[in-house]
């Protein structure tokens, strides 16, 4: 009740930001404060927690200078250290900005050593999840593993529904897709491993296609992509966003220029007054069980700042 109520109040005028010049400095403020500090995740135990903080800090370094990632690198190493999927965003987010070290990088590496001439690197155990493509592809393209990359997503091809949108999970010895093929940030996952590489030019432009029809009014997308009437959610549109970026670059059409723009102003609609993203869908508990929570989450924020970043090349030549 208590917790409602805090919302509630985190709520009042949110998205009235008078000029996109004050909303970047408040995004990047509180950004900046969940570096320190990041909010609380509400997960059952320990371990839990620090696998989603990985991706969570992640996205934050990722929209940050290079010498403020220097600042944190430290205070996150130990989180580099767990050998998880979800570790490997981290480490290319610490690549990305030229502040993993080469111990860090080879570690990380000789955990893909088993996959690098077969088979696909699942996410726990033997389940495969789309968020793996997210995880790790940017980091195995950013270290010269493009055939472990591609091979990560070319092997899902048959996991997409009608040969675009990713299923959740497969299973892949039953040819079983599992969850929905329309959730918004397990696409997020698969825009970003496409995104590591140009030679997904073909799958990029398909998938920005695709998505300008689902596109909301307001420039956003649902949680649930395919249905109108799902909660808006800021995370999934924040990736659409960079994915659009992404094709305009790619085939120069401003179609995807302007759609980009319009979700850059549809989550300025989603931020509250002290620069919190807001709206993000909560933690999965595994495929086909999606969260009724949306609240501020760091990955929405990083997300969102990547693609103002990108957005500002274009801006400054206006």
């Amino acid at each position: 009740m208590i917790g409602s109520i805090i919302k509630w109040q985190a709520r009042i005028k949110i998205g009235r930001w008078n000029s996109r010049e004050d909303w970047v400095k408040s995004v990047h403020s509180r950004a900046a404060c969940w570096l320190e500090r990041p909010p609380h995740i509400q997960l059952p135990g320990k371990t839990a927690r620090e696998r989603v903080l990985t991706w969570q800090v992640g996205a934050l370094l990722l929209a940050c200078d290079n010498n403020s990632v220097r600042n944190y690198a430290s205070k996150y190493s130990e989180l580099l250290s767990i050998p998880t999927v979800e570790s490997t965003f981290l480490a290319y987010a610490l690549k990305a900005k030229g502040v993993l070290s080469q111990d860090d990088e080879e570690q990380i590496k000789a955990r893909f050593e088993h996959y690098a001439d077969s088979g696909m690197v699942p996410y726990h155990g033997k389940r495969f999840f789309v968020d793996t493509i997210g995880m790790i592809c940017p980091f195995l393209y950013t270290c010269g593993m493009d055939d472990l990359a591609d091979r990560q997503i070319s092997g899902y091809d048959s996991a997409l529904y009608a040969g675009v949108f990713p299923f959740h999970s497969y299973d892949f010895e039953r040819k079983l897709p599992l969850g929905v093929c329309d959730w918004a940030r397990g696409t997020g996952w698969y825009i970003l491993g496409l995104l590591g590489s140009d030679h997904n030019r073909v799958r990029i432009l398909k998938l920005a296609d695709n998505m300008l029809r689902l596109q909301r009014r307001d420039g956003g997308f649902g949680c649930f992509l395919f249905n109108p009437e799902s909660h808006i959610e800021s995370s999934g549109s924040a990736v659409a966003g960079l994915l659009f970026e992404r094709a305009y670059r790619l085939s120069g059409e401003t179609q995807y220029l302007l759609a980009a723009k319009k979700v850059e102003k549809a989550l300025m609609g989603m931020t509250r007054r002290d620069g919190s993203l807001d709206y993000a869908q909560g933690d999965t508990s595994g495929a086909g069980m999606y969260s009724d929570r949306f609240d501020i989450l760091p990955f929405a924020q990083g997300m969102t700042l990547l693609l103002v970043e990108r957005l500002d090349t274009y801006n400054k030549h206006e």
